[in-house]
């Protein structure tokens, strides 16, 4: 609103008030003395130029204490009216110029509303004591500093109050400000959420504490529409079904069930769709996520697409039976065949030495080929181990000379560090394809030149360990960590074309293992990697030595 429509809007109340009462005056008490209509018609005047200034004046040019002119010169304007007919309450009607004047900003205004009213009013009675006018009656003194004094009340009243007012507005406004400027915030925020819901490619589904559906990403109802599952679809009605895909999923059974009750839901897996028709496998986690007081606010399911990774697996396990078999009838044939030249007399000793690191590799190679079909099926290696007094000295110096050749070739250093015999008690089959396989790795992914070592040392809980160290690439630690899983290869060791399983780090680790043993990885970018193997003191063992 500019400052000539306040000034005017303002000034209209006045002439609004002073109208109504006039109106009354001349309706019930016309003035019967010419004095009187004189004083009211100065009165009216007055409060009519006053108007006309208020409306025609440009405000908005002058400094804002000249506003307070208008109220000021309206005091003196009801004053006259006043005079002219002081029955009429026109005092009462200077409330409301001394009101705006305390409702003004800075201290100028509240001072004008308490000091204007009793400058005209004292005036007032000062000349109709002095003959100076003819009022109709004289003013009474006591009602006069009555009316001061209330109007300097109301004045001050008035002004706390608006100032109060003016600063609660001011801090109602910030507050508004910054609650508008939170809500855009968070609008922008849960847009911005949506949109990256809707781009991840597995589903994302949110539930309320009753279960009912609140929002779901693109690849959530694209995954649900294909089963006509939707917001409006009760939970017991959708077509979920156990890991297994045959056993139909109950109600309390349900990760989002689950998930309100408190119960870890991660890594689940279940089938969507019935048995008769298209289905989907899906992994499913769930989390909650809670209210300051406790209580559950919604529940969050993400829903990862694993069918294609089920069908890769069953695969995978195909080829591996399937190669494992086919592998074995050669094997036998190479076997026997081995078998059958060491059995000439006159073979000579270094061709029959030959052939039996041959036959041992061969037999070597056979339980390994069983180890796929039992790894594939996640069984143990081997449920049984043929414990013996071996030294781990001798066992890894044999692994050693058997891979000499393997080593010459690609230019790589073999040699074994140890302090003496170290005799335990093992599966030396066992673990010599433990080591055979720690040495196979420390070749194949050395650098030529390299070195491997094999240290065979003591510890101190009368157990011994033994080391196997390259001087080669190194490993990544997310890769480190993840060496022992089934199938898994580095990236640098799919591209550099070495063949491989993912399955020897796999055996290996359940070998020990069953030795009630541990192995673990050391490895750096560029630094090489150490595996070492932990076998613990047992009684067999002791007994044994």
């Amino acid at each position: 609103m500019s400052p000539r429509d306040d000034v005017f809007r303002q000034q209209m109340a006045v002439v609004a008030s002073v109208a109504a009462v006039l109106v009354l005056v001349f309706s019930l008490a016309p003035p019967n003395r010419s004095s009187a209509a004189g004083f009211l018609s100065w009165g009216v005047i007055s409060l009519l130029a006053v108007t006309v200034a208020a409306s025609a004046a440009p405000w908005d040019r002058y400094d804002s204490a000249w506003r307070l002119a208008v109220p000021t010169l309206d005091v003196v304007a009801i004053d006259l009216l006043r005079i002219g007919q002081p029955e009429a309450g026109f005092g009462i009607i200077m409330t409301i110029p001394v009101i705006w004047l305390a409702t003004s900003r800075g201290r100028l205004g509240p001072a004008l509303g308490a000091v204007v009213p009793a400058v005209v009013l004292v005036t007032q009675a000062v000349l109709e004591r002095s003959g100076v006018i003819d009022p109709i009656r004289l003013a009474s003194l006591p009602a006069t500093g009555s009316i001061i004094l209330t109007l300097a009340f109301v004045s001050a009243v008035v002004s706390l109050s608006y100032r109060r007012l003016r600063v609660q507005r001011g801090m109602l406004r910030r507050q508004s400000s910054e609650l508008e400027s939170a809500l855009q915030t968070t609008s922008v925020q849960e847009s911005t959420l949506r949109s990256i819901m809707d781009v991840v490619r597995f589903g994302l589904v949110t539930f309320d504490a009753t279960g009912r559906i609140t929002h779901s990403n693109r690849a959530a109802r694209e995954l649900m529409g294909r089963f006509g599952i939707d917001r409006g679809t009760p939970v017991e009605d959708m077509p979920l079904y156990a890991a297994d895909g045959t056993t139909r999923l109950r109600r309390e059974d349900m990760p989002l069930a689950r998930a309100l009750r408190g119960q870890e839901v991660v890594n689940d897996v279940m089938w969507i769709g019935h048995r008769d028709g298209p289905r989907v496998a899906v992994d499913v986690a769930a989390q909650l996520i809670m209210r300051p007081d406790g209580s559950i606010d919604r529940v969050v399911l993400v829903l990862r697409d694993m069918t294609a990774d089920l069908a890769a697996e069953r695969r995978r396990d195909d080829l591996v039976t399937s190669l494992s078999h086919e592998f074995r009838t050669p094997l036998s044939s190479v076997l026997g065949y081995l078998e059958l030249a060491m059995d000439d007399p006159d073979l000579p000793e270094a061709a029959r030495e030959q052939l039996d690191i041959a036959r041992r590799n061969t037999v070597r190679l056979q339980s390994m080929v069983g180890d796929l079909l039992v790894t594939r099926s996640r069984e143990t290696v081997s449920a049984d181990l043929t414990l013996e007094r071996v030294d781990l000295t001798g066992l890894a110096a044999e692994a050693v000379r058997s891979l000499d050749p393997v080593a010459a070739d690609r230019s790589v250093s073999l040699r074994v560090e140890s302090t003496g015999p170290a005799w335990v008690r093992v599966d030396a089959f066992r673990l010599r394809q433990v080591l055979d396989n720690l040495l196979s790795n420390a070749i194949k992914y050395n650098k030529p030149g390299g070195d491997v070592v094999v240290a065979v040392e003591p510890e101190d809980d009368g157990g011994h360990v033994v080391r196997v160290s390259d001087t080669g690439q190194g490993l990544e630690p997310a890769d480190a960590a993840r060496l022992f899983e089934p199938f898994f290869r580095t990236e640098g060791a799919r591209t550099s074309g070495t063949v491989g399983t993912g399955l020897g780090l796999t055996i290996c680790r359940e070998i020990v293992e069953q030795h009630g043993g541990t192995i673990e990885v050391e490895s750096a970018v560029g630094r090489g990697t150490v595996v070492s193997v932990h076998l613990v003191r047992s009684e067999e063992s002791v007994r044994g030595a």
